[in-house]
């Protein structure tokens, strides 16, 4: 029993010990998004086509290719170590700029289980014990 215990305190804290990203909840939902969410940047509606993880010598980053109004344009989430919140940088029509993370709206994409039913195919029928 001993040996268990031990084992689950060196467990506990190998856990309490590993790096992790930490992120604000709304940091959170711009690294989440798939291709099918929508986007307002500064007041800017996009929607989401594809996204990019990776990592360059700065620290990890999403990117976002998007469509607006305008044509194609790209929006780079990056984690720089060092630094309390993530950046985030906005390119439309060959113009790259920072913006602030509260001027980004995220609407995720419906996720498909969610939306419909098991089968896919429409809401799962309610039952006599659903309430």
């Amino acid at each position: 029993m001993p040996r268990l215990l031990r084992s689950l305190a060196d467990l506990l804290l190998a856990w309490w010990c590993a790096d992790r990203v930490r992120a604000s909840p709304r940091e959170g939902r711009l690294l989440r998004l798939e291709p099918g969410s929508v986007l307002r940047v500064a007041g800017r509606p996009a929607a989401v086509v594809g996204r990019r993880v990776g990592e360059t010598a700065e620290g990890p980053y999403v990117a976002y290719e998007c469509e607006c109004e305008s044509g194609p344009a790209a929006l780079v989430v990056r984690h720089t170590a060092g630094l309390v919140r993530s950046t985030v940088s906005w390119s439309e029509e060959g113009t790259e700029v920072r913006v602030p993370i509260a001027a980004v709206e995220a609407y995720p994409a419906a996720r498909r289980g969610r939306a419909l039913g098991a089968s896919g195919l429409g809401p799962r029928p309610r039952s006599r014990r659903d309430p």
